[in-house]
């Protein structure tokens, strides 16, 4: 191979190399980037999350607490439940109708017997901001074997539980359009012994909305 050949060559591969270390090395540095862009964006998610969780879904669950906790010893309720007072079923239905209009987002208030059935239930047409109306006796459904009622039905004190998160089911089937809701219930006691219990039910629709504004997330 003649010298001006084998510089030809050497130029060649010397510019093969040099373009491949530099593909290499621009291909590194761009992972490297984009990991550590990911491990940040991660970061602020979490320290976001952490914050929306403190001022958005924690105060509208103290709320939804706040709420059960004054029905579950408001006389009305245990005074119609305890002594059988048909008399006091008006005015306890009032007192769910002003509870769920006054709180755009419960969209559901119940008291279910020790049985496991309706015996008042208050709702919100569409689930939305109207007013809530009275459910008529025919359309009280059983909730017997819905999982929240054998779970409180067993509480031997009277405290407050929670769901997990799931959507709404109405007569066995969930609802549609699809609604995001947290039930929070607290049993009733007659003589330390279960005797029914209250439900409500919040739409989470606009508590995640307004945690998932955020350009992390």
């Amino acid at each position: 191979m003649s010298q001006r050949n084998f510089q030809k060559y050497f130029m060649i591969y010397f510019i093969l190399f040099g373009l491949v270390i530099s593909f290499v090395g621009t291909f590194t540095n761009y992972f490297f980037q984009m990991e550590e862009l990911k491990v940040s964006n991660d970061r602020k998610a979490k320290e976001i999350f952490e914050i929306k969780i403190d001022t958005i879904l924690k105060p509208a669950i103290s709320n939804m607490e706040s709420t059960i906790k004054s029905l579950s010893v408001n006389e009305t309720i245990l005074d119609f439940l305890n002594k059988n007072n048909s008399h006091k079923e008006e005015e306890l239905e009032q007192i769910f109708l002003a509870v769920a209009n006054s709180h755009n987002n419960i969209f559901q208030i119940r008291l279910i017997s020790k049985e496991g059935k309706e015996i008042i239930r208050v709702d919100k047409p569409n689930r939305n901001e109207q007013l809530a109306f009275v459910m008529s006796k025919d359309k009280l459904q059983d909730k017997r074997e819905r999982d929240y009622f054998k779970i409180v039905s067993k509480m031997n004190e009277q405290k407050i539980w929670y769901s997990k998160i799931d959507l709404n089911v109405e007569n066995g089937k969930i609802e549609i359009p699809y609604i995001p809701t947290l039930r929070v219930a607290m049993p009733l006691f007659k003589n330390n012994s279960f005797n029914g219990m209250i439900i409500v039910n919040k739409n989470l629709t606009e508590v995640f909305n307004a945690i998932g504004k955020s350009s992390p997330f």
